[in-house]
């Protein structure tokens, strides 16, 4: 059944509407999936909380003042 009020030009929008909804959602899932192995899978949580502990320790290490040079 062809539906006469869908102009050409109609279709060209609705066309473009679905290509950049399409993209939206891809770029949606890649994000939520990359989050979701962020915070679920022990491999990727571990190397999350080494990098946050080693950035710790850089800073740690940045506020530490350093020792006194002995005076000649």
């Amino acid at each position: 059944m062809e539906q006469e009020h869908i102009t050409p030009e109609l279709r060209k929008k609705m066309n473009r509407a679905g290509v950049v909804f399409f993209i939206l959602a891809v770029i949606l899932v890649g994000y939520l999936t990359q989050n979701f192995r962020k915070e679920y899978d022990p491999t990727a949580r571990a190397e999350v909380k080494a990098q946050k502990l080693k950035e710790k320790m850089d800073k740690a290490e940045k506020l530490e003042s350093p020792p006194p040079v002995p005076p000649q």
